[in-house]
């Protein structure tokens, strides 16, 4: 994401002919749709039960389930150190601020639609804030007033998930 010029990306949200928005990998099939935006089923909230946050944040995890497994351990590893690195230091501002115009970002998670779904979902918000020469940059910033509980959810989670997706 760089200045007018840089091709722009979509939002992220894959929203289909019925008004509802799912989750998946840009250009691939394996998107699923939540009616209404709503996302979570009966098994994640029984599975996340007391966990704050813990069935919308399961259930973007499940979409993504059956997408490219080597882009989605990679997105899903990421995930988890930016969650993990709130979790050990969460008054930290370098780690409540992710820059959506660095490589890693760009490579690792810009490719998953929904990603913002699931930023929103744990608590950080779609800001741009000056740069050091001035220019505008897009961020995910998540405010001192996020609950850190839903980043815990968040962080064990996705490691429930890289284990579960990624080990026999």
């Amino acid at each position: 994401m760089g200045g007018k010029n840089s091709k722009q990306r979509s939002s992220g949200i894959n929203t289909h002919s019925s008004g509802s928005r799912g989750l998946g990998f840009a250009g691939s099939s394996t998107s699923r749709s939540f009616g209404g935006g709503v996302v979570g089923s009966k098994q994640a909230e029984d599975r996340t039960k007391g966990m704050p946050g813990g069935a919308q944040i399961s259930g973007l995890l499940d979409a993504v389930r059956d997408a490219d497994p080597s882009a989605l351990a990679e997105a899903a590893s990421l995930l988890h150190r930016y969650m993990s690195a709130i979790v050990k230091s969460p008054k930290d501002d370098k780690y409540r601020k992710i820059r959506k115009g660095n490589t890693a970002f760009q490579n690792k998670l810009s490719p998953i639609d929904g990603i913002e779904l699931l930023f929103e979902a744990v608590g950080f918000e779609s800001v741009n804030l000056p740069s050091q020469d001035g220019v505008s940059e897009p961020y995910f910033v998540l405010p001192s007033t996020a609950n850190v509980d839903v980043i815990k959810t968040a962080e064990t989670l996705l490691k429930e998930f890289l284990t579960d997706q990624f080990v026999a």
